[in-house]
């Protein structure tokens, strides 16, 4: 049983944020009770009847264990990582990225939530990256990297290259001297609500208050 981002794969992450897009409105107990069942069975791989059939006594510390699903991920900034023994490698900048490439963000930035993996398969060299193998290494990031490196990779790359805040418009409306001023804790914000705030299960206002993001 998943209890933080680390215990989920990327791939259960985009489903849970499909999950909540689509059953974003519950309106009595039994809806309740079948979008946490869902949200169980993507979380554990085991069939949703299974957690129909157990003791409801059960079933309410089972949904206990995901309150983690409420907090802001505590994941740190990653450069490099490991996936099978393998080695990979964040960009350092929007430079490194051909204009295809490019233009392929700004096609994969429309729909955060389904297209993580492609972003990220973009952003992240391996050995045998070619811009002909990105739906490959997406496959692979969405089922061997956790929830929380992929949001450590985002952290990372959002720190080295402001341009990737305006490449998925989290501060489209803002003019590039207000860009200039931004703080690292804004940008990582701004990141965070566009890669992970789709949850609708963390209170991203809260969060920019306390850290003194204004828009």
């Amino acid at each position: 049983m998943p209890t933080s981002y680390a215990d989920i794969t990327l791939g259960q992450y985009q489903r849970v944020a499909k999950l909540l897009r689509e059953k974003r409105i519950i309106e009595s107990n039994e809806d309740k009770i079948d979008f946490d069942c869902e949200l169980l069975s993507i979380l554990t791989g085991v069939d949703e009847g299974v957690f129909y059939a157990i003791p409801y006594s059960e079933y309410v510390k089972l949904i206990g264990k995901l309150d983690f699903l409420n907090e802001i991920p505590k994941a740190k900034m990653v450069h490099t990582l490991s996936i099978n023994n393998k080695p990979y490698t964040v960009l350092n900048s929007v430079k490194d990225i051909s204009a295809g490439d490019f233009i392929d963000l700004q096609e994969y930035q429309k729909n955060v939530d389904d297209n993580m993996h492609m972003i990220l398969a973009t952003l992240v060299r391996g050995e045998e990256w070619n811009s002909n193998n990105v739906p490959e290494f997406a496959k692979h990031f969405q089922e061997k990297l956790t929830a929380e490196q992929a949001i450590g990779v985002a952290l990372f790359f959002c720190n080295v290259s402001i341009n990737f805040v305006q490449l998925i418009g989290v501060y489209s409306q803002a003019t590039l001297e207000q860009r200039k001023k931004m703080t690292k804790a804004t940008t990582v914000s701004g990141l965070l609500q566009s890669m992970g705030g789709s949850f609708g299960l963390i209170n991203w206002q809260t969060v920019k208050e306390k850290i003194g993001v204004t828009s």
